[in-house]
């Protein structure tokens, strides 16, 4: 319950103009899995080699609507976008989110 007789609202995070579910409705993990070259196609449905670490056998899996992903060979290895995103540059959460947020073209964003 909200104060008073107000009903409870509820926030999506935001960071500069856009939520963090607005980013996570634009960009798919298949975009970025693009934007850094890796190899395969993650449009199709079943298991790829892993871009995050040596492998032979296929075990990188990504949801059929591309937002979120698993590496069935690692234990650590998973999550949504921004996660993806943290991995493959090699950077923090914050700047993941930061460089996400550019890449949607956020209004808030400083260069």
């Amino acid at each position: 319950m909200g104060f008073g007789n107000e009903p409870a609202r509820t926030f999506a995070p935001r960071v500069g103009e856009l939520s963090i579910e607005d980013i996570k409705s634009k960009i798919t993990i298949p975009d970025l899995w693009a934007k850094f070259g890796y190899q395969g196609d993650p449009t199709k449905r079943g298991l790829l080699i892993s871009p995050f670490r040596a492998e032979r056998t296929p075990s990188f899996d990504i949801t059929e609507q591309g937002t979120r992903f698993k590496d069935w060979g690692s234990a650590e290895i998973g999550g949504d976008i921004f996660d993806f995103y943290q991995r493959a540059a090699g950077c923090s959460k914050a700047d993941a989110i930061r460089d996400l947020k550019a890449m949607c073209g956020d209004p808030g964003i400083q260069s």
